[in-house]
This record gives structure tokens, sequence and C-alpha cells, in this order.
């Protein structure tokens, strides 16, 4: 059982963090036992004269909010904040209020009011940086997210948050680093699984991603985003029959996610069955919320004349004065595929080479790079003993198993001649085969004939 001078020391401490409610019954739960104790009647006279609210008054805040009754919990806050404008808690609870509630400036501004009258206030800094964060202020975000683990780091949540303004400004060693600190405080923290997979995913450690998003899903099986990505990397991993059963379900529970409108189009395209993806990504492009990508993916699919009125809608787009590097990116590439099926060139050039620049500004060419995935290539491939591991029998020719084209592939003459030999089986176009090599690579030297096999 605690001493009495041990629960006056943690009211103390307490009051002085500006938690005056949980102070006020501390001292009430030692007055409870010791009604004469002078140091409790003491603490209580300073409390009294804070003006602060009560334990109950504050928990009683906190209980609508965990029970979603936002309206509750405002009418609730408010007469204490009246009341008791010096407390840090009270605006804490504010801003928490205003979070839950997407008024994340006002959120900010109670935060910030809280840590002014309590600069020692983790909590309340963690989500400072966490509203900063959702309004994509990350570098703001990763100070104050800091700042706040250094006084608390056993905070979740901070953590999650706090890989997430990583990544966002191009750091994804660190942003694992922090979604990893978050799963290791909390294994079962799906957000920070999805968070982690998607760094994964953006490095090219598909099978890792992978991995996160099935524990993330088993964890919450309803949320939509984690799913919506476990497709997206089943997408790159080349497994299209397992993507298009999860994009499915997620059209089921979100039937206006224009997102994962457009991951079923480029699944079903994987599949082979062109018209369906053709329609699912008609669909996607007139969704509310559509990425440009959407058009890119549409452009693949579909064949253009110059009097397309899908071309002028895609123009109209891309020369808007708000127009982002994403959307000058994907409607550039599209736009290109457009005009060139439409038999003009130049126009053709014109996109593609806007396109071009602004994924050179995404993923600068890096020679380095390169050579180092031939090099490695080289090294693995060129091993006698995996490939007699992996194709016993196989042919020796070394005659390219892969024909390479740009985008006209599977519809040259040339492609289609070769393609009528017996054993060659033309695949038009696979954009997961090259995320999905770099993704094996360092594993290839230990495959065999199954992972082969599980490759084609």
């Amino acid at each position: 059982m605690a001493r009495i001078k041990d629960i006056l020391a943690e009211a103390e401490a307490a009051w002085k963090a500006g938690d005056a409610a949980r102070a006020e019954a501390l001292v009430e739960a030692v007055l409870r036992k010791a009604p004469r104790h002078s140091g409790a009647r003491a603490l209580k006279r300073r409390l009294g004269r804070a003006g602060g609210v009560s334990q109950a008054e504050v928990d009683a805040v906190v209980a609508r909010l965990q029970a979603g009754d936002l309206a509750g919990a405002e009418a609730a806050l408010a007469p204490l904040l009246r009341r008791a404008p010096g407390e840090a808690v009270l605006w804490h609870l504010r801003g928490i209020l205003c979070q839950l509630q997407g008024r994340l400036e006002e959120a900010i501004n109670a935060f910030r009011a809280a840590l002014a009258r309590n600069p020692a206030l983790a909590a309340a800094r963690g989500n400072l940086g966490t509203a900063l964060a959702a309004l994509e202020r990350h570098e703001e975000a990763v100070r104050e997210l800091e700042a706040a683990l250094a006084a608390d780091p056993s905070a979740p949540e901070s953590w999650n948050s706090l890989g997430v303004a990583r990544a966002a400004l191009g750091d994804p060693e660190g942003a694992l680093e922090a979604f990893g600190r978050a799963l290791a405080l909390r294994p079962d923290y799906a957000n920070a699984l999805n968070g982690r997979a998607a760094v994964l995913r953006g490095l090219g450690r598909l099978h890792e991603a992978e991995a996160d998003l099935r524990q993330a899903r088993r964890l919450a099986p309803d949320d939509v985003a984690i799913r919506c990505n476990l497709a997206n990397v089943l997408v790159d991993l080349g497994k299209a029959a397992e993507a298009e059963t999860e994009a499915r379900a997620v059209l089921a529970a979100a039937p206006e996610d224009a997102e994962m409108q457009r991951t079923l189009g480029v699944v079903l395209g994987q599949l082979g069955r062109r018209e369906e993806a053709l329609a699912e990504l008609r669909r996607a492009v007139e969704m509310p919320g559509a990425r440009a990508e959407a058009w890119r993916d549409l452009s693949t699919h579909h064949r253009f004349s110059a009097d397309d009125p899908l071309i002028g809608r895609m123009e109209a787009l891309i020369s808007a004065p708000d127009a982002d590097h994403e959307t000058r990116m994907h409607l550039g590439f599209a736009l290109g595929k457009a005009w060139h099926d439409a038999g003009d060139p130049d126009r053709a050039w014109h996109y593609w080479t806007i396109g071009n620049a602004e994924k050179a500004k995404e993923a600068p060419w890096s020679t380095d790079e390169a050579a180092r995935l031939l090099a490695r290539a080289r090294e693995v491939l060129a091993d006698p003993a995996w490939q007699a591991r992996v194709a016993p029998g196989a042919s020796a020719s070394e005659r390219p198993i892969f024909i390479l084209g740009v985008n006209r592939s599977g519809t040259t003459l040339a492609e289609q001649i070769i393609g009528a030999h017996p054993e060659v089986w033309p695949g038009d176009e696979q954009i997961w085969i090259d995320t999905r090599a770099r993704a094996e690579l360092d594993r290839l030297a230990e495959w065999g004939p199954e992972d082969l096999a599980r490759f084609a």
C-alpha cells in the first residue's frame, strides 16, 4: 500500500504538471484516511485557490470523448474552461475534442494553450505533433514529436505520428525506427504496421510490407486503408488473383473509394481481362477524389483518336494552375500515350517530356544503383550451381527470355510473329516484373525450382 507521503508527492507532481483534477483526487484519498493530515489539508487549500476542477468532472469529459459523444464532451468541457482557464489538462482535452471533430487548426491552438500553461505536458506536445502531421506540416510535427518523446518515450501514438512525418520528409530509415518503437510498445498497433508497410513498399521490401499488412488486417479487418494497401502490395508482387479478391472486398465496404476502384482496374489488366479493366478504370476517373494515376492506367487500355473527348479533359487537368507534381507526372505519360495513339508524335513527345521531368524529381536516375543491380543479377544468374538447381534440363541458349519494348508491347508485328511460336508466351507489359525482381534480387541466390515457378 502506498504511503501517504508518496501519495502527496504524486499529487504535488500532478498539480505542477497542470493536472489539478488528479491532484485533488489524490489529496481527497489521503484525507479520507487521515482527515487531519496537515500536508494534505495545506495542498487542498492551494488547489482551492488555483480554482481547479474535480477529477470527476474531468473523467466525465474523458468518458464522453471515449464514447464518441463529441457534442456531450464539448458541452461538459466549456463551463470547466470558463471556470478554470489556467488548467493545462482542460486545454489538452479541448485539443483532443477539436482533433476528433476534424478542426485541426483549433486543435493546434488548444494544444499550444495547454503547453503555454504547462510546457512539461508531454501528451499535449505529442498530440500537437500529430495534428501538425495531419495538416502536412511535417517539419514542425517532427520537432514537436521528438521533444515530446524525449520527455516521455512511452507513447506509441507519438512514435507512430513521428514515423508518418519522417516518411513524408523523405527519411525512410528514421520512419522505420519510429514505427518500430511504436510496435515495440504496442505490438498490436495496426496503424503503425500499416505505416511501416508503406515505407517498406517504397523501399522495395515487398515481402516485409506484405507481412506487416496481413498482420494489420488480422488486427483491424474492417480498416479500409489497410486492405487498400495490402491490395496494392499484392499488385506489386504480381499476385493479381488475390489482389482482385482484396480489392473487391474493399469496394463492397467502401464503394466510393476511388483509389481502390483504380487498383481493381489495374489488377484486371494484369489478369488479361482488358475489357473489364477498362470499364473499372472508366468508373475510377469519374469518382470524386480520383487521382491522376487513374487516368494514366486508363490510357494503357484505351485506344485514343485525335477527337477523343478524354484527351481534352486530361489536357485541362494538366494545365490547371493548381496541378501538382503527381498530376503533371501521370497525365504527362497518359497524354503522351494518347497522342501517340492519335498519330501526333510531336504532341506525344511534348507530354512525355513533362511526365519524365516530373518523374525525375521523384526518383532521379542513379547510374551507380543501376550498375549495382546489374552486377548483382550477373553474379547470381551466372552461377552454374544456381542454373542447375533452378532449371534442370532447360535450354542452354543465351537468347533473352523477354522482348523489351515500349508502350506498344504485344502489338508490334515482330512480337506477333514471335509470339505465335509454341514455345513463346507473349505476356504484354507486366508492370510488376521490375518492382518484384528488385525485391527478390537479394534472395535470388537461394531460389529453387518452386520459387521460379511461383514467380512465373
